[in-house]
């Protein structure tokens, strides 16, 4: 099957990389910053996409069985306007 897996630079996203891979599974591993990704196989690509660019988005999981993702917010980060579910610019009336 072949499968993409956004967030795949977490601890999270690397694991379920990992777990795809030893199930036989042709991967592709979506992150902002693809030269940090740590893993390699010959049944992995590394593609760089940002969830919020709608065009990467549909390139990465063109042709694909499967899509997963594993996005989440760093725990006490905070959250920026380009954040989805981030904090309002305005306040409500």
């Amino acid at each position: 099957m072949r499968i993409t897996i956004f967030g795949a630079n977490g601890r999270t996203g690397r694991l379920l990389v990992t777990q795809a891979l030893a199930a036989g599974h042709r991967v592709t591993a979506v992150t902002r910053r693809p030269d940090t990704f740590p893993l390699r196989h010959d049944d992995l690509e590394v593609a760089a996409a940002d969830v919020l660019d709608g065009p990467a988005v549909d390139a990465v999981v063109a042709g694909r069985e499967a899509v997963l993702s594993t996005l989440g917010y760093p725990p006490g980060r905070r959250r920026s306007r380009r954040t989805p579910g981030g904090p309002r610019t305005s306040s409500p009336r």
